[in-house]
């Protein structure tokens, strides 16, 4: 089970996750996400990239694809202010 919502609502205790929107690209999937904490009414939209060319115990063939991505993330922080951007794997 993944964290992100695959249809369009998921909740999680107090946290209620909606997709907004899903972009799907040749190597890597954007979906928008609403997270709204429930219990103080804050929310906040945050933009989720899954590079999903990587294969699981598998080094990707090339790294083209990847740095693609990393420019993708690059102009996105630099257009949206600089917000952070987390990293994670499975």
């Amino acid at each position: 089970m993944c964290y992100w919502p695959t249809d369009k609502v998921r909740q999680h205790g107090d946290m209620f996750i909606e997709l907004v929107n899903l972009s799907k690209f040749p190597s890597y999937t954007m979906r928008e996400v609403a997270i709204t904490n429930t219990k103080i009414n804050e929310s906040r939209t945050i933009r989720h990239y899954h590079y999903d060319s990587w294969l699981e115990n598998h080094a990707p063939s090339s790294a083209t694809e990847l740095i693609d991505l990393i420019g993708v993330l690059q102009k996105t922080q630099n257009k949206n202010g600089g917000g952070p951007i987390i990293v994670h794997d499975k």
